[in-house]
């Protein structure tokens, strides 16, 4: 098994996509049990605690945002701060955004 970093995890959601397009079995696999669609295509284990869903892109449903976690204790003070840390989380894990149109 590989170590669960950033990079093995980009790595394998690049396979889960690029195969999840062609593969219409694993595609709904992926959308089954993501562990075992990731499994299919890498040698990660993702750790126990962790939740994966994936969600089927339909015309109806435009995005899905996953809102981040509220720091324990943390004050208001700094929303800008928190912002900017939060957007760049966000770039870095957005890999596309499509037209819901198409």
């Amino acid at each position: 098994m590989s170590e669960f970093n950033e990079y093995n995890w980009k790595m394998a959601l690049t396979k889960v996509y690029s195969r999840s397009i062609i593969d219409s079995e694993y595609r709904a696999l992926c959308l089954s049990d993501p562990r075992a669609a990731v499994a299919q295509v890498s040698n990660i284990e993702l750790p126990a605690d962790a939740k994966l869903k994936f969600f089927d892109k339909r015309s109806d449903f435009v995005y899905a945002f996953l809102l981040p976690p509220v720091p324990a204790g943390q004050a208001e003070a700094e929303p800008m701060q928190r912002l900017i840390e939060w957007s760049t989380l966000c770039t870095d894990y957005t890999t596309t955004i499509t037209n819901p149109n198409t």
